[in-house]
């Protein structure tokens, strides 16, 4: 993933070579007109741009269709300069990605004027090599690029976008796409209208070294996101993943999340409505919940960080599990935050790495959270057995206790292992006095 990192790096210097030489490629410098295989005027240059490699540079507002049979072929799109107004690119006939007709270059969709550019549903696009999509203008406005064309084919995309705001120039899908490629965020904020990265098998990568914060939300009001999701490590920045849609709907992440570093979910749900993730959350990072709404986790997450419900409701399903790595010294991942917990699953207890033979932990934290246990919350060991539901908020299991109205998990040692404590003790004592 590094070097394909790397690569993504390469292709925004490509991106600003290809820029400052667009006045030589063909421009568009009228208004509203036919991307049509008779030369419609407005285009400078040779001639209507329609070749791998070919660059087409919008410097104006307006609409634009295409009438050439079988659709047109660029190497890259831009929208560029000072126009007075949004462009909107119609391609009836198709638009095909395609930077150097061997599936090895980059092909790139660029907005770097402060106007929105958006290809519409008048046809397909199909990514015949990776496509950059980029924004480099921060400022007001509900998108900065918007394709509700199907995006179709085998290439990658990577999205790479100056602002990290969901309402201000984020970068938008409406469409469900069909390419077969991964996608990398590589920074800044996407936001999907509909399912929008094809099945399962498309990979998605939230981040990348250095390039700081990183946002996928969805926006419809019932979406499903099957992709499994891997959050990259050291980005330096918040990575964000949920919904801002507000209602009563569901919102469902069901691939797999891996956690290289930490992830924030949001929601803005109205009462009724969820984020759901429902499957597998994994690995070293930790989970923080945002937003006024509620996130419902419904797998047997095995993420070891903490867990902090900032504001809003973290609703654990009966099927659900948290995992709490139990060390010594009476450290552990915890369960925290200032906002509400409804806590029907299990608390799962890694304690493979704890010799201390007694301790408390304090697993969450009553004090400032809104918590609820369920009827059917419990805990158990990672690969071991089950507690005992002992009434008035007790669980036992052994020499072990978690106790709800504290939030505390306690390890008394057996009694053996007592008198053996004692005896070292008076040895040390008897040492002493010699």
């Amino acid at each position: 993933m590094e070097t394909r990192t790397l690569r993504h790096t390469a292709v925004m210097v490509l991106a600003m070579l290809l820029a400052a030489t667009a006045a030589q490629a063909s421009v568009w410098s009228g208004g509203s007109a036919n991307w049509s295989s008779n030369g419609d005027p407005g285009w400078n240059g040779t001639g209507v741009p329609n070749a791998a490699g070919a660059v087409a540079s919008f410097t104006s507002g307006g609409t634009t269709t295409q009438d050439v049979s079988g659709g047109v072929t660029v190497g890259t799109l831009s929208l560029s300069g000072s126009p007075t107004s949004d462009r909107s690119i119609a391609p009836t006939q198709g638009l095909t990605f395609n930077q150097d007709g061997a599936g090895a270059g980059y092909a790139i969709l660029s907005n770097s004027s402060s106007k929105r550019l958006s290809l519409s549903t008048a046809g397909p696009v199909t990514l015949a090599d990776d496509l950059l999509i980029t924004n480099t203008v921060t400022g007001t406005g509900s998108y900065s690029i918007s394709i509700t064309s199907t995006i179709g084919g085998t290439g990658n995309l990577t999205f790479s976008n100056v602002s990290n705001d969901t309402a201000a120039r984020p970068i938008s899908l409406g469409a469900n796409n069909n390419f077969t490629g991964s996608v990398l965020i590589q920074k800044g904020a996407v936001t999907l209208a509909n399912p929008g990265f094809g099945g399962v098998g498309n990979a998605v990568t939230l981040g990348s070294s250095g390039n700081g914060s990183a946002t996928l939300v969805t926006t419809g009001s019932v979406t499903s996101l099957p992709n499994n999701i891997t959050v990259a490590s050291g980005t330096g920045g918040t990575l964000l993943l949920g919904s801002t849609h507000t209602g009563t709907t569901t919102s469902t992440y069901s691939g797999t999340i891996t956690l290289n570093d930490n992830l924030s979910i949001t929601s803005v749900k109205d009462v009724g409505g969820t984020v759901a993730f429902t499957n597998v959350i994994s690995g070293a990072g930790a989970v923080t919940k945002v937003g006024s709404g509620s996130v419902t986790f419904s797998a047997a997450n095995t993420y070891t960080g903490n867990t902090t419900v900032s504001e809003g409701t973290l609703n654990l399903a009966a099927t659900g599990e948290l995992r709490f790595k139990i060390q010594n010294a009476n450290a552990s991942s915890q369960l925290l935050g200032s906002g509400t917990a409804n806590l029907d699953g299990l608390f799962r207890l890694d304690v493979s790495a704890l010799t201390d033979a007694a301790g408390t932990w304090n697993l969450v934290n009553v004090g400032t959270l809104t918590e609820t246990f369920g009827g059917t919350f419990n805990l158990a060991f990672v690969g071991g057995a089950t507690f005992t539901n002992q009434g008035g908020g007790t669980y036992t299991s052994g020499n072990w206790t978690f106790t709800t109205s504290d939030g505390n998990l306690t390890l008394i040692p057996e009694p053996a292992t007592m008198a053996l404590l004692a005896l070292g003790g008076c040895t040390i004592l008897v040492r002493r006095r010699q």
